[in-house]
């Protein structure tokens, strides 16, 4: 959090799409903020409701998720740009609890609407990036080299300099989370289909290319 409090802004908003984890730090420590938490003048962070359990109470315990661990700084933080570990099974148990907008055995946990902005909301920056995951939409001009900075690989990046998507054979409703070491979950929903890949080569459109037998 105090790596969070001390960023300092390098472009004006909706102006550049920089990835890193500072997003995701920021967010969870809105988070106890807004849910009471006060901050000391060393940076520390008290009271409030920690993020990490609130996501275990509310969405990944009824859909029946338990992380194998989640990682914390010293203070006891956790990490939300990448600590979380789960198993593939049960990272495809969130996916379909997305692709079902936020219904899990005929209960409401998240408003669809919600859910829905998620992979929907377009920032003046970026047209690949939703709220907290990425999309398979046509990005036009929104991307440039240079400006923005993303985890991709070249194959991905050449495509969106040319106004592309994120993977051509795919369903243009995908919508993807890119952990750690190339992990990955895709979300389609014309599908009802829900796909977790665990490291591997990072040819994005070559797999949806062998995944749908087209190519």
């Amino acid at each position: 959090y105090a790596q969070v409090i001390g960023a300092q802004s390098i472009a004006a908003p909706n102006t550049a799409t920089i990835y890193n984890p500072n997003n995701a730090q920021g967010f969870s420590l809105f988070f106890e903020l807004r849910s009471g938490a006060s901050l000391g003048s060393d940076g520390s962070v008290s009271g409030g409701m920690d993020g990490a359990a609130f996501l275990q109470q509310r969405v990944f315990g009824p859909i029946g998720i338990a992380p194998t661990g989640w990682e914390r700084d010293l203070r006891g933080k956790p990490n939300f740009a990448g600590g979380a570990e789960m198993t593939a099974r049960d990272w495809a148990r969130f996916g379909q609890f997305m692709e079902q907008w936020g219904e899990w055995n005929g209960a409401r946990l998240v408003s669809a609407d919600r859910l829905e902005r998620c992979v929907t909301y377009r920032s003046g920056a970026f047209a690949g990036y939703g709220l907290g995951w990425w999309l398979n939409r046509p990005v036009g001009d929104s991307f440039l080299s240079g400006r923005d900075s993303v985890p991709w690989n070249s194959e991905v990046i050449t495509r969106w300099l040319a106004g592309g998507q994120l993977a051509p054979s795919a369903p243009a409703d995908m919508f993807v989370a890119f952990g750690f070491g190339q992990r990955k979950l895709y979300v389609i929903p014309s599908d009802d289909l829900v796909v977790v890949r665990i490291g591997g080569p990072t040819e994005e459109d070559r797999f949806f290319q062998l995944l749908y037998g087209t190519g």
